[in-house]
């Protein structure tokens, strides 16, 4: 096997490397939406508004909707598992987990 086709073959195994690892961070966070649902948690979903904005006058020149994508949700899901495990181990005694 030569030089080129070693490379190849690295980068089609690094590439397949990463898409599982991102494949198994959108499933986990997903699993913990739902046990986080399951116990009861609340959920806010509510419309987000963006503008767009003059830079010279400041004028807003349009409106749109904020469109959350599965990045946002995926790092929404581990910022709401760190605060908890924070709090179980932090202040087991005095946390309200919901």
């Amino acid at each position: 096997m030569n030089l080129v086709s070693m490379l190849k073959l690295f980068c089609l195994l690094s590439t397949m490397k990463n898409a599982l690892r991102s494949c198994f961070i959108y499933y986990s966070a997903d699993n913990e939406a739902e046990a986080r649902i399951q116990r009861g948690a609340l959920t806010l979903a509510s419309a987000e508004v963006k503008f767009q904005i003059d830079t010279e006058t400041h004028d807003p020149l349009d409106i749109g909707m904020y469109q959350i994508r599965e990045a946002n949700q995926m790092v929404e899901e581990f910022m709401l598992a760190a605060n908890v495990s924070v709090a179980e181990k932090e202040f087991p005694e005095c946390s309200l987990l919901r």
